[in-house]
């Protein structure tokens, strides 16, 4: 085994921890994806320096869940073991170190409140609004009056504050734009390049930049902010928040997105044929077990889904 690893090319293994740092930003794009997908698939040594980048995060995903005793454990006689017994590169040491970091630095990096793939949080803030936080979600909260600011970085919160007086309801404020809820349960997505509201019950005030641009959306819409100005946001098959019961209900949606929305949820790579991208699914499936729904997609329509490698899965048309 060592004379395989050593014969991966320190050109591939430095490659694959640049995937490694932007498949985990949280910000990643379709366009990245594709792109992570062409480099995978161009050379075996491709994906065998990314079965070692992924090998030594699942290290570190365990001794982040050992809590502070990894902290403590993790030094350089620890990395210089790593990387005699691995046989990697420079590229691999620079993997450790930056795991060593990631570990020891409060996030976003920094950010108050953070979650990992397959991981979710709920918070009550002290007006009494429940903010839940799906995977791969960054967040800060700040008082500020009566009430709290919640900045999202990446990814998605769902926040109930129907039962909060008026003047102590939160603001999400956004790199695109701030949203401000009357009496409501709304969800809020934060990317690269839009920040989307989906209003579940009540009413949301939109602010976008300039402030002129501003909306009440109502039950059932969606609208999106992006640097271009404000509009409506076509729906995406999915039902809105569900992620906090452990589900994704699906009602005619793209197969494309299902898989996007159960990618979320699982460490390692889902990747799609891009000519199943649009077939359409119905169902209810759940996110604390990503390869049962996918094997339900797999007996519910013409498609098969195959293990490459433990983290790498393919679906495919049948």
């Amino acid at each position: 085994m060592a004379k395989h690893e050593d014969a991966i090319p320190d050109a591939a293994l430095d490659q694959a921890f640049q995937w490694a740092v932007t498949l985990h930003s949280g910000t990643i794009s379709a366009a990245d994806r594709q792109a992570f997908d062409n480099w995978l698939n161009a050379a075996p040594a491709h994906q065998q320096a990314w079965h070692q980048v992924q090998a030594v995060e699942d290290e570190f995903s365990s001794l982040r869940d050992r809590g502070e005793a990894a902290r403590e454990t993790l030094d350089k006689s620890v990395i210089r073991r790593k990387r005699k017994r691995a046989g990697l590169g420079t590229a691999m040491v620079l993997l450790v170190l930056s795991g060593w970091l990631w570990l020891a630095a409060p996030a976003h990096w920094h950010a108050d409140y953070r979650t990992g793939a397959g991981e979710q949080l709920m918070l009550t803030l002290p007006a009494g609004t429940r903010l839940w936080l799906n995977s791969g979600t960054r967040a800060d909260v700040a008082q500020a009056g009566q009430g709290s600011v919640i900045t999202l970085h990446t990814g998605e919160i769902l926040l109930d504050s129907s039962a909060v007086d008026a003047n102590r309801k939160p603001v999400v404020q956004t790199k695109y734009g701030h949203f401000r809820p009357v009496g409501t349960r709304f969800t809020v997505t934060a990317r690269d390049d839009h920040a989307e509201l989906a209003v579940i019950k009540g009413r949301v005030e939109a602010v976008g930049q300039p402030p002129e641009n501003t909306r009440v959306v109502r039950r059932g819409q969606r609208w999106r902010l992006t640097a271009d100005g404000a509009g409506p946001a076509p729906g995406i098959g999915l039902q809105p928040g569900v992620w906090v019961d452990g589900v994704i209900e699906a009602d005619n949606a793209p197969l494309g997105t299902v898989l996007n929305a159960l990618a979320q949820h699982r460490r390692g790579w889902l990747h799609h044929a891009p000519e199943l991208e649009d077939l359409k699914v119905t169902g209810v499936f759940r996110i604390d077990d990503t390869d049962s729904a996918l094997r339900a997609l797999e007996a519910s329509l013409p498609v098969r889904v195959s293990s490459v490698m433990p983290f790498w899965v393919e679906v495919k048309p049948r």
